[in-house]
């Protein structure tokens, strides 16, 4: 997800960058533009489903802090821990490709 949010291309991701990145990835899955991810937000066709329904089940494990099988704003900006602080390690306020972990 973090070299995704690397907006400009230039191999490091700032916090507004990231940010911005998160907001898209909400709105992509908030399909009905009503400001929650629920099942509301549901593909009909069936092949739209099967890519969605894993990704929804993701996100509220995550981040639906109350259970009620849907995903606020609210509950999607407050995230712990501090993901981009922790892969800041160097504390520049940029998340370099160098900084990320690499797969095992």
């Amino acid at each position: 997800m973090m070299t995704e949010a690397d907006l400009n291309g230039d191999g490091k991701t700032s916090r507004a960058e990231f940010n911005q990145h998160r907001a898209q990835m909400f709105a992509r899955l908030d399909r009905n533009s009503d400001g929650v991810i629920s099942e509301g937000d549901r593909p009909r066709i069936p092949i739209a489903r099967r890519k969605f329904d894993p990704a929804f089940e993701r996100v509220t494990s995550i981040f639906d802090r109350n259970d009620d099988g849907r995903v606020t704003l609210d509950e999607w900006n407050k995230t712990d821990p501090d993901v981009f602080g922790m892969l800041d390690r160097n504390d520049d306020g940029m998340v370099a490709r160098s900084e990320l972990p690499t797969a095992r």
